[in-house]
């Protein structure tokens, strides 16, 4: 059944996936192209229900993290740099974010705590522990002034925007999207981790194998013990290799172990 999400996906993303090293890599990938497809799905239409309400600013904030999407796009397709792309995700997101806090002066709310959740989840697993304790230590600094903020009244930051248009964070999408979406990088997080495990116990089971086939079963084990196995001595072997050069040189020298 053709799904025209799926196409799209493959058109973006789809050299940058065959080109991962990992599963990892591949879910870091999968994660921002998703993400970026779900924010042209879900703001798009929420333009016009924006415009009929007459939240202008909420509009126009949005309007312009849309308005970003071709550029990143352009950098998974085109450049096929995941991380430039990833940077600029998290960016255009935490400036939306702040900016939906300025209209509020910074007061705290279960909406604005899920989407700045879901932020720091994504720089962790997208960019790593450097930006993920960046974005957490910006949204923490944030959070505690609109606490205070909010604490003594508004007296330190008042934005004067009207109350009865800021969007209501009893809105149950406004809720919803930034649970699930939280809940789908955890689930990515185990998802990947797990099948990680098992690509290394599979590779781990190769090395072991090829060491059984190549040198025998008690040096193999030394090896895996050890890192290293000593040379022995014995008083008489069977050696079959093609005739060479170098291998009538190395007969010259029967102790494993001086070479001499």
């Amino acid at each position: 059944m053709y799904n025209p999400i799926q196409t799209f996906k493959r058109y973006i993303a789809g050299d940058i996936l065959s080109a991962a090293k990992d599963e990892f890599e591949r879910a870091r990938i999968n994660l921002l192209v998703n993400y970026c497809i779900a924010l042209l799905l879900l703001s798009t239409p929420f333009i016009p229900v924006l415009y009929y309400k007459n939240l202008m600013p909420q509009l126009w904030i949005n309007a312009i993290a849309i308005s970003t999407l071709p550029l990143l796009f352009y950098i998974l397709k085109v450049r096929q740099k995941v991380r430039w792309a990833a940077i600029l995700y998290v960016i255009v997101q935490f400036w939306t974010s702040l900016s939906h806090l300025y209209l509020s002066s910074f007061q705290l709310s279960v909406q604005s705590l899920l989407w700045q959740f879901l932020h720091i989840n994504f720089a962790f697993f997208v960019l790593g522990s450097s930006w993920g304790f960046l974005m957490a230590v910006s949204t923490l600094v944030f959070l505690a002034f609109g606490a205070v903020n909010e604490l003594s009244g508004l007296a330190y930051f008042n934005s004067g925007y009207p109350w009865d248009q800021l969007m209501s964070e009893h809105d149950l999408p406004n809720l919803v999207i930034p649970f699930f979406m939280n809940m789908y990088i955890l689930y990515e997080f185990v998802r990947t981790r797990g099948v990680a495990e098992i690509e290394i116990q599979e590779s781990k089971n190769r090395s072991e194998e090829l060491l059984l086939n190549i040198l025998p079963s008690e040096t193999a084990a030394e090896l895996k013990q050890k890192g290293s196995a000593e040379a022995k001595y014995y008083d008489e072997v069977t050696v079959l290799l093609p005739i060479s050069k170098f291998f009538g040189h190395c007969l010259k020298y029967p102790s494993p172990r001086t070479g001499e």
